[in-house]
């Protein structure tokens, strides 16, 4: 089986073996598990960033300097390439075992953020939302996800 996969990747190419996704979900419907956090980019890489948690808007607490991985080629997690020291983001993480943060799957899961607005796809049809706001609906969204996990 091993070799029947080198064969394929090696005809096809790593792209082979690449994520593709069907859908690019908003941010509220990827932040309906897992911590969301306000934080501040301290050092931008290209496949994972330090960042320092401003605010914990729901989900497991997180705090102080943590680090977050992002796409490496052949996952579906959303980039954090391109992320700036000092760039403030509210982000949608999933954590794995291990206590590693990742921005998981597919869709959005980092807004920008300006002041007290967060920037980006929020919603279906909706692009910014103050921060006060966007904590409410994430947590409105992780209880209704709890709920129906339950059932």
């Amino acid at each position: 089986m091993k070799q029947v996969l080198a064969a394929v990747v090696l005809l096809l190419g790593g792209g082979a073996l690449a994520c593709k996704c069907a859908t690019d979900s908003p941010f509220l419907t990827n932040a309906m598990s897992g911590p969301v956090v306000l934080v501040k980019v301290t050092a931008p890489g290209e496949q994972r960033v330090k960042v320092q948690v401003e605010q914990q808007l729901a989900g497991a607490n997180l705090a102080g300097v943590v680090t977050v991985e992002g796409a490496d080629g052949g996952n579906c997690n959303a980039s954090v390439a391109g992320l700036k020291k000092g760039d403030r983001l509210v982000l949608a993480l999933s954590q794995k075992q291990g206590g590693r943060l990742d921005l998981s799957g597919c869709g959005v899961h980092a807004l920008t953020v300006e002041g007290d607005v967060a920037k980006g796809a929020v919603d279906e049809g909706v692009t910014s939302m103050r921060l006060d706001a966007l904590a409410k609906k994430v947590v409105e969204a992780q209880r209704a996800y709890e709920q129906f996990k339950a059932r």
